[in-house]
């Protein structure tokens, strides 16, 4: 239960930062990593809720797939579904292309999506049993008048 809720606050964070937005326009913020950690921490495929809103009272609610190599490069695909009143509210998988991540020491780090979108601040906050990977990211988007937070878990888990 504790998870499910932490869950699907980073689900919609997620997911707001890589859906087209009106807010994607606003300035983002330049974050960098400066203490590196061990970029193969954050490796695998997890699956991710995301839940945001947007200033203008738009939800939006993701289901992405983050696929980390180990070496500071991801993709994401998306499936979302929008609170808009009219019209289709269900889109299907969209690839979101390639980005990039780092992380710091400290178990911080961002997530720099490839499409046209602010920087993801994320915090990491348990290893696998193997302590060969991070097994849960929770997420907050940067981009200006929109709430988005995710959590996502590694599949392997």
């Amino acid at each position: 239960m504790r998870r499910t809720v932490f869950l699907m606050p980073l689900m919609v964070a997620l997911a707001i930062l890589w859906m087209d937005s009106a807010e994607v326009n606003a300035a983002c913020p330049t974050p960098t990593c400066a203490t590196l950690g061990d970029l193969t921490l954050v490796s695998g495929t997890y699956g991710c809720t995301l839940v945001s809103t947007a200033s203008n009272g738009l939800v939006t609610v993701v289901v992405s797939q983050l696929v980390f190599d180990g070496a500071g490069n991801m993709n994401n695909r998306i499936q979302a579904t929008n609170n808009n009143g009219a019209g289709t509210t269900f889109s299907p998988w969209i690839d979101q292309g390639a980005g990039t991540y780092c992380i710091n020491k400290n178990k911080t780090g961002y997530i720099f999506p490839a499409t046209p979108a602010c920087p993801i601040a994320f915090i990491v906050d348990a290893l696998s049993l193997d302590l060969t990977f991070y097994t849960e990211l929770r997420t907050l988007d940067s981009t200006e008048n929109l709430a988005a937070v995710a959590v996502c878990e590694n599949v392997l888990q």
